[in-house]
């Protein structure tokens, strides 16, 4: 009789065994997506919102210099960390990576 449930008890650790390779492939996958999918969100969200906010500069022209300065906050910042910026815009970090990012991508 305890051979059954010793077996079973077995097959069921294998498979769990078994799953947490499957697991690790998931998470693996399923963070490298949200990392795609959020960058992505982030660079048109922050274009349609800083572009029109540039003075002074054609439309298109500010449509470029805003997606270049996503991208060089992207290549800076985690998602956590531009998600908390995004949050304090009127803090003196959030003005500072404005700048430095501004700074790479605005010609003189």
């Amino acid at each position: 009789m305890r051979k059954l449930p010793l077996a079973g008890l077995a097959l069921s650790s294998l498979f769990l065994l078994g799953c947490m390779g499957c697991c690790t492939g998931f998470t693996e996958g399923f963070t490298q997506s949200f990392n795609q999918s959020f960058d992505v969100s982030f660079r048109q969200s922050f274009i349609d919102s800083c572009a029109p906010e540039v003075d002074g500069m054609p439309a298109e022209e500010a449509r470029r210099t805003c997606g270049c300065m996503a991208d060089v906050m992207l290549t800076k910042y985690s998602a956590t960390e531009l998600l908390k910026l995004s949050a304090e815009t009127d803090s003196p970090e959030f003005q500072k990576v404005m700048e430095e990012a501004a700074a790479g991508c605005v010609a003189p």
